[in-house]
């Protein structure tokens, strides 16, 4: 049974006493404000297994929902534009499992596990047999796809920003490692200290801001430093599938809209254009100047408003 808990608008972190103080504390409350006078709630859904997910609700009209990528919570990915966006949509921005506020119990991590989360999220929020549009950056794009693929029936348009659909291959692997001179990608996604912080800052923007150290520390403690082993295998299971069949979409059943930051180093545009390829007619790439890989963050209002267009009526 999936069951509404209360939702404590302060951070916890298992094993932290100091989660509640500090900057990125600071931070976390100023985002939370910001939501809460936009209209939003937050909630946190009970699944099976043990597992939770948190999310912010709010807005009208038809439903959208938010999917983050590795990195810190869903409130800090998708702040600058969710409250915009609500004011043509009803908007779900959870959690991912083992991500912010949510976690996956007894599930196992895998994307699989992901998709059937948020489906389960979905009941709780949309009524049955409506369809929705769903919008994922990088990891969670992965999940949008693996969404309209595994529940075509619950998936109408798909948001995909710098993600790779199911074009992701091998050489394409081995390119993005080199360009970090890591071995894994999980060395890069997964900073275990300040320069790992300052690389995914210039990853993910194009003109990185400039962030003391103290402060780095402190957004790793808060955001980075739980579930490692879970977002771990997460990536594990991402690389398996590189010698095994992904769930692919039906283009004829899903419009995408293609959002690419114009400098993704992690994703480079490259891949963007195979991927609207792979889908079709119905698909659109947008690119985002001045941006990398979380053009969310770093151009929230030509990602508004590429948004706005794709999914007005």
């Amino acid at each position: 049974m999936l069951g509404l808990l209360p939702a404590p608008l302060t951070r916890r972190r298992s094993g932290s006493m100091r989660a509640g103080f500090g900057p990125a504390a600071l931070r976390d409350r100023t985002l939370h404000a910001r939501m809460q006078r936009a209209g939003f709630r937050h909630c946190v859904i009970a699944l099976p297994g043990g597992g939770r997910i948190g999310a912010w609700v709010g807005g009208s009209g038809p439903a959208l929902l938010l999917l983050g990528g590795f990195g810190a919570d869903a409130l800090w990915q998708w702040h600058a534009v969710a409250p915009s966006l609500s004011r043509q949509h009803r908007m779900i921005v959870p959690d991912l499992l083992w991500f912010g506020h949510s976690h996956g119990g007894a599930w196992q991590p895998t994307l699989e596990s992901q998709v059937e989360a948020m489906t389960a999220l979905l009941d709780a929020f949309v009524p049955a047999g409506r369809r929705i549009d769903v919008a994922g950056i990088s990891y969670g794009g992965m999940v949008a796809w693996a969404m309209a693929a595994l529940h075509p029936q619950r998936v109408d348009r798909l948001v995909l920003m710098g993600t790779p659909g199911d074009v992701f291959e091998r050489d394409d692997l081995d390119a993005l490692c080199a360009r970090f001179a890591v071995d894994h990608p999980g060395e890069l996604l997964l900073p275990r200290d300040i320069d790992g912080m300052r690389t995914l800052l210039r990853v993910g923007y194009h003109q990185p801001p400039s962030v003391p150290g103290f402060i780095l520390r402190d957004v790793h403690r808060l955001h980075y430093s739980t579930y490692i082993a879970e977002k771990r295998a997460l990536i594990d299971d991402l690389l398996r599938r590189l010698a095994a069949t992904v769930p692919s979409i039906d283009p004829s059943r899903h419009e995408a809209l293609l959002l690419w930051g114009r400098h993704d180093a992690i994703f480079p545009l490259e891949i963007g254009q195979r991927l609207q390829a792979r889908i079709g007619v119905g698909a659109r790439l947008s690119i985002i100047e001045n941006a990398a890989h979380a053009p969310p963050l770093e151009r929230p209002r030509e990602v508004v408003a590429a948004m706005q267009r794709f999914l007005s009526p």
